[in-house]
């Protein structure tokens, strides 16, 4: 019920917001996706086969800013294994660069579309406090929210055979990228379509769709989750992003040495995929 009523409420702001601009508002394509599955290719199909200018923005292109060389800097490998025993990968940001720079990546996309321009937003949302950035960040803004899917055993096939990135990321992500708060506007499966193919199909929705509501939506359930007025400084500092990287980066997982001492895990030479 409450979603229902979110929704409604959102296609209204949508639509109230559309009218008061005019017709060459700039427009995001967000994509949602684990790695693998295809989101950059269809990125660049949308920017080629638009009718108009698009620049593509998201995850990657801010860590192709990070120097390989530095790259324990920003961000730190983390395997593992899921409840079937199958091993995992993840990577987690440090707090005070690689988490200032995934907070920046939503603040980037709004300042594309504050300069004129239409963006297509390459994205790995694992949670929903990215996701709270995100519809924030563009909040007023039309926003074509699509769901990219694709099988775990596929996913798994395209990282062997890409050849540049740790396996078992995909694996890791599948759980987390498509959860209860993803309020899509279309959702595209990439199993046996190729990327032209999906592109179409997303410009002929964003054609015939001109009041996307689906990440408004994703914020008007969100807020109900806000921190209440009532919450002390000390229990708010608790929650604030800088905090919850701390605390993430402080709770990684640690192998041990064969001297039994306790050691960080080795890094992995792939460039962070998300």
């Amino acid at each position: 019920m409450h979603t229902r009523i979110a929704c409604a409420f959102a296609s209204l702001i949508v639509a109230t917001t559309m009218r008061s601009q005019d017709t060459h508002t700039p427009f995001v394509i967000m994509l949602n996706g684990t790695t693998s599955c295809g989101k950059t290719s269809i990125s660049w199909a949308l920017a080629n086969l638009s009718s108009k200018p698009m620049l593509m923005t998201g995850c990657d292109k801010c860590w192709a800013m990070i120097p390989r060389s530095k790259l324990a800097d920003w961000f730190e490998f983390v395997p593992g294994k899921d409840e079937e025993g199958k091993e995992t990968a993840h990577w987690i940001p440090t707090p005070h660069l690689g988490q200032k720079l995934y907070d920046a990546a939503p603040k980037i996309a709004r300042l594309l579309v504050d300069q004129g321009f239409n963006v297509i937003v390459d994205e790995v949302i694992l949670d929903d406090r990215a996701l709270k950035l995100y519809t924030d960040a563009l909040q007023g803004i039309p926003v074509y929210f699509v769901g990219v899917h694709c099988s775990l055993g596929t996913l798994e096939e395209r990282e062997k055979l890409r050849c540049d990135r740790p396996l078992g990321l995909a694996r890791r992500q599948i759980p987390l990228v498509h959860s209860s708060i993803r309020h899509y506007d279309i959702q595209i499966s990439t199993e046996h379509k190729e990327p032209a193919d999906c592109a179409k199909e997303i410009l002929d929705f964003v054609e015939n769709n001109p009041q996307p509501v689906g990440l408004e939506c994703c914020r008007q359930e969100l807020t109900r989750f806000e921190t209440p007025p009532s919450m002390t400084a000390r229990e708010s500092t608790s929650n604030s992003p800088a905090h919850a990287a701390q605390e993430l980066h402080e709770k990684r997982p640690v192998t041990i040495t064969p001297s039994g001492k306790e050691g960080s895990h080795t890094q992995s030479k792939h460039f962070p995929s998300f």
